[in-house]
């Protein structure tokens, strides 16, 4: 990354941290960018960031370090490329665990918290099943439906994703705890847009539900009454042009009027097995995994043929461990990496991890 826009980082966070925090800046920022068309992002920050932010935010991301808790930016390659596309997207995105959990494919399955058994059963199948599938699983870590998606993800050893409406130290609900730290150490992350020490409110729900849609592919809601947040979940699903599906259920069941309405009024698709949402959203897996393995082929060197086999389409290993794993030298690993990289196979990220390139490897956003 460039030194400004490494300056401009630091200065961010100093504002989302201290000043005005991330709904009143996100405000300010559309309003700036609608007002300055002619600049891009960069251009925008500088005109409207404290000028002398840069170093208080970088106090402030030396505090979060010793805390165990990450930051990424809307200048920051590392930002999940599925949210950067929203309408309104966190300037700053906070997290514990792996960023590179939302790189991959998601799927959000929300629901309910006053769940039934069925909507349980459900939610535990269609979790365990599409985790083990390689997508990662998005929830707002609530009671009901969002705990159960996230349990049947770790109980596979899948990836999931969590979506606070406080800050990634602040867990909410306080029994959640254990999974919300199970789910980072199985390579999974725990994010928000609210910095730490901030408590959960209740407008912070329906706000971060932009979110959980805004990182996804697609959203299954499984069962939702009349007024429910995960209907507003499923309208900002609907406005970002994203997959919705909903789960049926007995009409006598007041959890199942907000799925059967969506279904009844045509904005979501009937989902009655994980082969529904599979039926759209397969090639993000499959069309990835076929194209890879006419790459892997013209290959011709044995050697870069390992690099290309241990590298990850969604998560950047770091340059040593690659060396260490492949037992060569670091000076001939290097030169193959830069070979691949002139053919556009491989992406460098910053800090020398490396990926196999999304796009060569037909991943779409």
């Amino acid at each position: 990354m460039q030194q400004n826009d490494r300056h401009l980082q630091h200065a961010l966070l100093h504002v989302i941290m201290e000043e005005s925090g991330s709904l009143a800046f996100q405000r300010k920022l559309a309003k700036a960018r609608m007002e300055m068309p002619h600049l891009e992002l960069a251009g925008v920050l500088e005109k409207i960031l404290p000028r002398d932010g840069a170093e208080k935010g970088q106090a402030h991301e030396t505090s979060l370090l010793k805390a165990h808790v990450h930051y990424t930016t809307l200048l920051d390659p590392d930002y999940p490329m599925m949210l950067k596309q929203i309408h309104g997207p966190p300037p700053v995105l906070f997290y514990a665990g792996s960023i590179a959990s939302l790189h991959r494919p998601c799927i959000s399955i929300v629901g309910s918290r006053a769940v039934t058994t069925y909507g349980l059963q459900v939610a535990k199948k269609l979790g365990g099943e599409l985790a083990q599938m390689g997508f990662t699983l998005v929830s707002g870590l609530a009671l009901g439906v969002d705990a159960a998606g996230h349990v049947a993800a770790l109980e596979v050893n899948g990836r999931t994703a969590a979506v606070l409406g406080s800050g990634v130290d602040r867990i909410y609900p306080a029994e959640h705890r254990t999974l919300a730290k199970d789910m980072i150490h199985m390579k999974g992350a725990v994010v928000s847009e609210f910095p730490p020490g901030v408590r959960p409110k209740a407008f912070h729900f329906p706000v971060r539900n932009r979110i959980i849609s805004g990182l996804s592919h697609a959203v299954i809601v499984v069962e939702a009454k009349e007024k429910s947040g995960s209907l507003i979940t499923a309208r900002h699903c609907l406005d970002q042009g994203r997959e919705l599906f909903a789960v049926p259920g007995p009409i006598h069941h007041e959890t199942s009027y907000g799925t059967n309405k969506l279904i009844q009024s045509g904005e979501a698709r009937l989902l009655l097995s994980v082969e529904n949402v599979l039926e759209e959203l397969q090639p993000l897996l499959g069309m990835a995994a076929n194209h890879e393995k006419r790459i892997f082929k013209d290959i011709k060197d044995p050697i870069s043929k390992k690099i290309y086999e241990k590298l990850d389409a969604f998560e950047p290993i770091p340059l040593d461990l690659l060396v260490a794993e492949l037992e060569e030298e670091a000076g001939t690993v290097v030169a193959r990496l830069v070979e691949l990289q002139s053919r556009n196979l491989i992406e460098c990220r910053p800090g020398q991890y490396y990926v196999r390139n999304p796009l060569a490897s037909g991943v779409k956003a």
